[in-house]
């Protein structure tokens, strides 16, 4: 038998929440320990499946449960140094985290760490694991299941995953679609990497090809950032506000369709105001699904020629914390090259 070593890190969320009294479900809910999760789920237990199967398992909260709508840039700095320093002694890390800010963690994970050879498994739950239709048990046994794939002979799915309800996607190209139905979480403009049904099938040809490095974390995170969506009648004067009053580093723009703006002679002067001050552009589509296509339309050719740069098919949640990531590690240049290209397969060109 294959034996596994599994860390899974606690940062809080619905997913633990357990009844303060446990003889009285309607108490209170509060976070649980690993001995309060396994009342509900036994194959946590120490004589449960998961060790009878060669599976050993360490529980540790990550400071002090927070909902993670209050997450910030310091809290994913915490959580992958907490990985680098254990990063040898286990084979796999899982982390539970509330869904509302979850794919910008696994965002933001993918591009802080460097040389990742060991899955890092994040996933949550709508509705805590002592609700008696929990989605959390299911969601946890499959985030176990691949995080030892050496006791269960499956794939060494070596990148930053989101696992939610019986699906598995790639970290940066998730993005929480539902609020309350149980899928939760959707891959726009990108497959699967494995699916979680009867048979757990995963998806070779998707994975992210590894590149010979030694694992390094970069956590600096630059946020002077802001998210520009544009909507008819946006005044340029606003953008200019920002780029003349605010201490700003970076803009995601969220133009339409293919990346497409507004034909305004004054919007392409402040862009151009913009790149004199070395702040860096990137051009994302409001759009659930598709890209930005520069030369596809007239439309979008004044910001190619401002040095925006075209963020394709990035998320949200990707294209913020890449910027973010990219300004803090980087100079104007050097973030400019990195962020238009794809580095952790979070774009498709």
């Amino acid at each position: 038998m294959n034996k596994s070593k599994v860390l899974i890190l606690y940062t809080g969320g619905t997913f633990g929440m357990v009844p303060e009294h446990s003889k009285d479900l309607s108490s209170n809910l509060i976070p649980g320990s690993l001995e309060d999760l396994g009342k509900y789920m036994p194959a946590l237990e120490e004589d449960g499946f998961f060790a009878n199967s060669g599976v050993s398992i360490t529980y540790e909260p990550l400071g002090e449960p927070k909902d993670s709508s209050d997450f910030v840039p310091a809290d994913w700095v915490l959580i992958t140094k907490r990985i680098e320093e254990d990063y040898d002694n286990y084979d796999a890390f899982i982390l539970i985290q509330g869904t509302d800010t979850m794919a910008y963690t696994a965002s933001a994970l993918s591009f802080m760490i460097d040389g990742l050879a060991k899955p890092i498994i994040i996933t949550g739950s709508q509705l805590p694991i002592s609700h008696p239709r929990t989605d959390a048990i299911s969601n946890l046994t499959n985030s176990i299941y691949l995080a030892a794939y050496k006791s269960f002979d499956l794939e060494n799915i070596s990148e930053v995953l989101i696992c939610f309800n019986d699906d598995l996607l790639r970290g940066n190209r998730a993005t929480k679609y539902s609020t309350n139905d149980l899928e939760g979480f959707e891959s726009p403009n990108f497959n699967s990497l494995a699916s979680l049904e009867e048979r757990i099938i995963v998806n070779k040809k998707a994975l992210v090809k590894g590149k010979s490095t030694e694992f390094r974390t970069q956590c600096k995170m630059e946020d002077r950032v802001v998210i520009v969506p544009l909507f008819p009648g946006y005044s340029p004067n606003y953008l200019r506000s920002m780029v003349n009053d605010m201490d700003i580093k970076g803009i995601v723009f969220r133009a339409f369709g293919a990346g497409n703006y507004f034909m305004s002679p004054e919007f392409i002067k402040v862009l151009e105001e913009a790149r004199a001050k070395e702040i860096v552009m990137l051009n994302t589509t409001q759009c659930y699904q598709g890209s930005v296509h520069y030369g596809k339309y007239i439309t979008n050719k004044g910001m190619a020629e401002c040095g925006v740069i075209n963020g394709e098919d990035l998320t949200l949640e990707a294209s913020i914390t890449k910027m973010m990531w990219c300004l803090g590690n980087y100079s104007y240049s050097d973030a400019i090259n990195v962020l238009g290209n794809s580095i952790k397969g979070e774009m498709t060109n």
